[in-house]
């Protein structure tokens, strides 16, 4: 069992132990769902919580939206928070990360959140010289929905952090073939679920769109998402 996956079932103890009893069945994972809305104030649907707990291989990683919620749940700031403390590995995981490379993870959060930030000051600025590559992606964003970018960026984040957990300078050719795997894992189903989000924060927020403005911006959004990921193999 690798470290991402030995902190998958961490996970998922914690959850169980927290919900109060098992999760194994169809009124169970309803359950669950509603004791995580009532928490944290974030619906999972029941397929994401049945995926989650019937499959014992990780050949497609749970979505990182159902971990950061679960991690959420158990008392942890996201999903990258909860992979990044000392107290959540199984006694017996011999391949835990180096406290050299948990700082790696973390600063790494923190300069994907600054160049976010950076980003978005720059397009606010006014400027005569013609958009670059990057900033026309972020202006394809409806402004109404950058609180879904900032979801999506971080989610993103978090992604690049757990592949650069399987770094290996000695090996590259095999890290870079690892990027490539859980990249296109990543991308798999990636503007849907961004469509899915945008369509629910219309209505949480009581925003009027059409289905056009929905399909543009998930594009949009899902692009900056994969250039993000991308990005990795030229670290």
């Amino acid at each position: 069992m690798t470290t991402q996956e030995q902190y998958i079932e961490r996970l998922k103890e914690m959850t169980a132990t927290k919900f109060g009893r098992s999760v194994a069945t169809t009124e169970d994972y309803g359950a669950l769902s509603d004791a995580i809305f009532e928490e944290i104030g974030i619906r999972l649907d029941i397929p994401s919580i049945k995926h989650l707990y019937t499959h014992t291989s990780y050949a497609i990683s749970p979505r990182p939206t159902t971990l950061s919620a679960l991690a959420k749940f158990v008392g942890y700031t996201s999903w990258s928070d909860f992979c990044t403390a000392r107290d959540i590995l199984p006694a017996e995981d011999t391949e835990k990360i180096p406290v050299v490379r948990r700082w790696r993870v973390i600063i790494g959060f923190v300069i994907a959140a600054i160049a976010l930030i950076v980003m978005l000051v720059v397009l606010l600025l006014p400027r005569e010289e013609p958009m670059t590559e990057a900033e026309a992606m972020y202006r394809a964003v409806d402004d109404r929905f950058n609180g879904v970018l900032s979801t999506w960026a971080a989610i993103t984040t978090e992604h690049c952090n757990d592949v650069r957990q399987y770094y290996d300078e000695q090996n590259m050719s095999n890290y870079h073939a690892h990027i490539i795997e859980r990249n296109n894992a990543f991308a798999t189903d990636l503007e849907a679920s961004i469509g899915e989000d945008i369509t629910r924060y219309a209505v949480e927020h009581n925003i009027t769109v059409d289905n056009a403005t929905i399909d543009n911006t998930a594009k949009a959004i899902a692009t900056i998402c994969n250039s993000m990921c991308d990005n990795l193999l030229y670290e």
